[in-house]
């Protein structure tokens, strides 16, 4: 079952807030049901943002996430009458210090267990949550693209599209979307301008559809027009209820746009920038990696350059690469020696990569690459 969008998604409740155990009796609120099917919701998203691994192992249930979540999402399937798609929440892991190859194929793994706990249990969608990390992001899109979930991303960012790590929401679009993200969206912590104003700058690049998330019967009706206008087609209503006359305006503006603008997402990214390309890059001379790269990455200041290129020789390169090119002011171009070690670099980068075409790797093998993990061939 595919996500509608238009969107209008309710978040269902259990009946308390402590993380379930296989002898609670988990149920969904009927008067929940009741006036989301009344008032024009089209999809449903199950409380499964209680399965975070370290919550569940110190109270001796992590070998149950499969059970558990058996039993929150197929509660709110049965209480809807399989009218709805119905999702499932990840929420992030507990953040790492800094952001490493480790950290990153921990959080992919953890990720990868719900996934496939949520998939099993027949959810039809995962919303990520809460996230305000790219590295945590991407696990997430990953472990939904294995699991085969359609994935929609909730960042949380202030008034200025950041998050509290610095992560830039704009970067964050580019990167996912490209990866196989199916919608993204923010919760933002400014006003309504200044989640107006977000929304208007992210739909010329957004390829996938733009989602709001916030306590909808809180938005007037101007509010949701607006949001729509903005490019918002997909709305996550976090308060369990949705109003009727928002429902009709989303149905009517939500997709009003779709087609309208021609999108500009040829970009690269890291983390805290999204750098749009123009059609002909100018390479830097290959820097070789080494645990430099991020000073070497710093000092690079070449006006006759737009993107610089590294060569990579080995997996550990990749990596070194992965946790230094935060630094980079240019968008990052990589050669690599073979397949292997391109795509550990493609794998590890917290952000999206060019890669360069002519290091002798078969292009059929390039191109897979490039599908696969959202890079620009050049």
């Amino acid at each position: 079952m595919d996500i509608p969008i238009p969107l209008k998604a309710v978040l269902t409740l259990t009946g308390d807030d402590q993380l379930p155990s296989l002898s609670d009796d988990v149920y969904v609120s009927e008067p929940v049901l009741a006036q989301a099917s009344r008032n024009g919701a089209n999809a449903l998203i199950a409380p499964t943002d209680r399965l975070i691994l370290s919550d569940m192992d110190e109270i001796g249930i992590g070998d149950d996430i499969g059970i558990i979540a058996n039993s929150i999402i197929g509660s709110v399937k049965n209480a809807s009458g399989g009218k709805y798609p119905v999702g499932a929440v990840l929420l992030p892991n507990e953040p790492a210090e800094g952001v490493t190859v480790v950290a990153f194929e921990d959080e992919h793994i953890a990720y990868l267990e719900r996934m496939t706990a949520f998939k099993a249990a027949g959810a039809d969608f995962a919303v990520a949550a809460g996230h305000t990390t790219l590295s945590s992001m991407r696990a997430a899109v990953m472990a939904a693209k294995v699991a085969a979930l359609p994935i929609i991303v909730i960042m949380d960012v202030d008034e200025e599209g950041k998050s509290p790590t610095g992560t830039d929401y704009l970067a964050s679009l580019i990167t996912l979307q490209a990866l196989g993200a199916s919608a993204f969206g923010i919760n933002c912590s400014g006003g309504f301008e200044e989640i107006c104003e977000l929304m208007h700058e992210a739909f010329p690049h957004a390829e996938i559809p733009l989602c709001a998330a916030g306590e909808l019967a809180g938005f007037s009706d101007d509010q949701i027009r607006s949001l729509s206008f903005a490019g918002v087609s997909g709305w996550l209503d976090t308060s369990g209820k949705i109003n009727a006359k928002h429902a009709e305006l989303i149905d009517k503006y939500g997709t009003c746009f779709d087609g309208s603008t021609e999108k500009d997402s040829r970009a690269a990214s890291v983390y805290c920038e999204a750098f749009f390309l123009p059609d002909d890059i100018e390479l830097s001379e290959p820097l070789d990696c080494s645990f430099d790269i991020s000073d070497e990455l710093i000092d690079l200041d070449d006006e006759n350059i737009n993107a610089v290129c590294v060569s990579l020789h080995s997996t550990d390169e990749a990596a070194v690469l992965a946790e230094g090119a935060y630094m980079s002011r240019l968008p990052v171009c990589v050669t690599a020696d073979d397949a292997t070690t391109l795509e550990a670099a493609l794998r590890y980068f917290q952000g999206r990569l060019i890669i360069d075409t002519r290091c002798g790797i078969p292009m059929s093998e390039l191109n897979a690459l490039g599908d696969k993990y959202g890079a620009i061939l050049y």
